[in-house]
């Protein structure tokens, strides 16, 4: 299982013990940046295949119609918008709204399942996705004393509404993995700024 999941049994004593020691802590902080990153290497590619997937005509015509980046479903979570706000914010805020951000697309990105023809499985997407939330939780409770406290902030993701991909088309499927790709561009950078908020930055 990924690294995060095997550090969290090691956090939960050492949380029972007093705080987490700094290299830990830098450990999954790391860790998660890194996943994250490769996150975003999967849905470039992802994106990348789906264009190769369409024939010449009228998909792409719709798809060049439809990049509504404007109406991300997502856009209902309070996130920085650049660097100055994401600068602004604190450690504990941009932690939030990046496990919002994950929590919000668990279920969406199964709509990318049978929309193009490549090796990656959404699946691992999903997989991704909950090791991510997984470990951000562990460095929020980091930030915070008691589990009800941490389970009030990070609740209320945005709600997806199925019917927008108006049957699965190729338009509407691009814009949607488009919205995916900026969510996770830029929980990658709030949880760069975070580490690097508080601990000297890693490369």
């Amino acid at each position: 299982m990924a690294k995060v999941c095997l550090l969290l049994p090691v956090l939960m004593v050492l949380g029972s013990l007093g705080r987490v020691e700094l290299s830990e802590h830098q450990r999954l902080y790391r860790h998660a940046a890194d996943r994250m990153k490769s996150l975003h290497l999967m849905v470039v590619n992802m994106i990348t295949d789906f264009e190769n997937s369409l024939d010449p005509g009228v998909d792409r015509v719709e798809l060049s119609n439809n990049i509504l980046l404007s109406e991300c479903f997502t856009d209902s979570i309070q996130a920085p918008s650049n660097m100055e706000e994401t600068q602004r914010s604190s450690v504990l805020s941009v932690l939030r709204v990046s496990y919002q951000l994950l929590v919000s697309w668990e279920y969406p990105s199964q709509a990318f399942s049978g929309t193009f023809t490549n090796s990656l499985n959404p699946m691992t997407i999903r997989e991704r996705l909950t090791d991510l939330k997984m470990g951000l939780r562990f460095i929020i409770m980091e930030h915070q004393i008691g589990h009800a406290i941490v389970e009030e902030n990070l609740s209320a993701p945005a709600f997806f509404d199925e019917s927008s991909l108006d049957n699965g088309s190729p338009g509407k499927i691009y814009s949607l993995m488009a919205c995916f790709r900026r969510d996770i561009r830029r929980v990658e950078t709030f949880i760069r700024v975070a580490y690097c908020r508080e601990s000297p930055c890693f490369p």
